[in-house]
């Protein structure tokens, strides 16, 4: 299944301050992650919600509407300092 694929602001804004390194290792465990079933799926036309935990101790909020064909991350926490990353003006 293709999926059309967001970041919520929240999620943006904590890639965005993120070192490099960091950013990187993310996003190739999350797409690891998002290659695996998230769920078995369901007849149902409502959006599942979920939370991943990443080998790298990141955890990832995630909204998936399988009817429409998207997937948006709406958290993001990890550890250390990352956990801790201001929140918006």
């Amino acid at each position: 299944m293709v999926l059309r694929f967001t970041l919520s602001p929240q999620v943006a804004r904590h890639l965005s301050c993120c070192p490099v390194g960091v950013r990187r290792r993310l996003l190739d465990e999350l797409a690891h992650a998002l290659s695996l079933p998230l769920s078995p799926p369901t007849v149902s036309s409502s959006p599942e919600v979920g939370l991943l935990r990443l080998s790298s101790g990141f955890e990832v909020g995630y909204r998936l509407d399988r009817a429409r064909g998207g997937l948006e991350l709406l958290s993001l926490s990890g550890p250390g300092r990352f956990h801790l990353l201001p929140a918006p003006a």
